[in-house]
């Protein structure tokens, strides 16, 4: 892994254990660095204002992630299945602060960021600070805007390589023709 980009502010430090002190350091962290007036390449950045436990959703989203139960199908395969839960995620805690930074310094060669049409054909921007494994993921609106929708570090080789795959699949890549 490369040394930090100095633009980059450093990881938060203060969130190595779990507790209601951790959850008001992040919202202050959140409030202080995300709400106002955010930008992506020029064009505003914005996310729903819905509220749970007197906290943003997109809050949620930027500190926790999906719980999983273990189902097995009818051959006896293990499933992962998501239980409607979110668990706390210390390596998106620690790196919320990025979250501004990156949008604002891309375009930039240690970012890597690219349009992609998911499955659901969903158009969603992904900017990628590869070197530091971590991602942020916007939707794109068509009135010209972007919603932010998630981020995260990247905990694993399959989900880099899912990560990768996206980014060679990406919108507006030159697609070679296949040779026979």
């Amino acid at each position: 892994m490369s040394e930090l980009p100095p633009w980059l502010p450093s990881e938060i430090k203060e969130v190595d254990s779990w507790g209601s002190e951790t959850y008001d350091l992040l919202y202050e962290i959140f409030c202080n660095s995300l709400k106002g007036r955010l930008l992506f390449m020029g064009k505003r950045v914005w996310f729903f204002p819905g509220m749970e436990s007197e906290r943003e959703l997109i809050f949620w989203h930027l500190t926790t992630r999906d719980d999983f139960d273990v189902r097995y199908d009818h051959r006896g395969r293990q499933q992962k299945v998501k239980n409607g839960n979110r668990l706390p995620d210390l390596p998106r805690c620690r790196r919320l602060r990025w979250i501004r930074a990156i949008l604002e310094h891309c375009p930039c060669e240690e970012i890597l960021q690219w349009e992609y049409m998911e499955g659901t054909g969903k158009l969603q921007t992904y900017v990628w600070l590869e070197d530091h494994d971590f991602v942020v993921i916007l939707k794109n609106i068509p009135d010209g805007t972007y919603r932010l929708k998630t981020s995260y570090h990247l905990d694993g080789p399959q989900r880099r390589k899912s990560l990768r795959d996206k980014y060679e699949n990406r919108l507006g890549k030159k697609i070679e023709p296949q040779q026979s």
